[in-house]
């Protein structure tokens, strides 16, 4: 068993293992505690690694925010909600537009009462400037694309791993068109599940 205090310690010592060339094939089961019930976290030993199974999320959303307020409101209870459900949750989130800036603000609130539950990824298409500095306001940077190819190609390219490499989509989707709609429908295609926040608000209004 081990606390709360110790998972991040713990994945420390998954991606220092995952370094290895060799791994013995055993499963270790510990466990944590949240709100007064015990979750399980399993650390898998598959081909030579260890797979820490983690609640993964991305967010992807238009540039233009229209309903400012709500969607702040809308992503503070859903990234509650999904704490209450799964425990440690790995959020993906990039810096192009208002609703970026939205969900990377709302997962900070967040982290002021419950930081050491969650980490906050930021997913770049192609390196920039200061990304040194940058990088510091999170837990991880990661450029998932090809550096030589455009850079509009790689905006698509880093939307497509957003929802290949999570367990769930948290999007503002409103008009059938742009780089998030396109996102947004191959997330659907490949069968991730997606929470639209802009369906939340339009219910609300109804």
């Amino acid at each position: 068993k081990v606390n709360v205090q110790c998972f991040r310690a713990v994945r420390k010592v998954i991606k220092f293992v995952n370094t290895l060339d060799r791994c013995p094939k055993s499963t270790v089961l510990f466990t944590y505690c949240f709100n007064r019930r015990t979750k399980f976290c399993e650390i898998i030993h598959l081909s030579g690694g260890i797979e820490l199974d983690i609640f993964r999320v991305s967010f992807i959303g238009h540039r233009v925010v229209d309903e400012y307020r709500q969607v702040e409101e809308e992503l503070d209870e859903v990234i509650e909600l999904l704490h209450r459900k799964y425990g440690f949750i790995d959020f993906n989130v990039g810096r192009n537009g208002e609703f970026d800036d939205l969900a990377t603000q709302a997962v900070r609130r967040f982290r002021k009462e419950w930081a050491e539950w969650c980490e906050l990824t930021l997913v770049e298409p192609y390196p920039v400037a200061n990304l040194d500095i940058i990088g510091k306001s999170y837990d991880n940077v990661i450029i998932p694309t090809n550096r030589k190819c455009h850079y509009k190609a790689a905006i698509g390219e880093r939307n497509k791993w957003l929802a290949e490499n999570c367990d769930m989509m948290i999007v503002y989707i409103k008009r059938d068109y742009g780089g998030a709609y396109k996102c947004y429908k191959h997330a659907q295609e490949i069968g991730v599940p997606i929470m639209n926040i802009a369906d939340n608000i339009k219910n609300q209004e109804w």
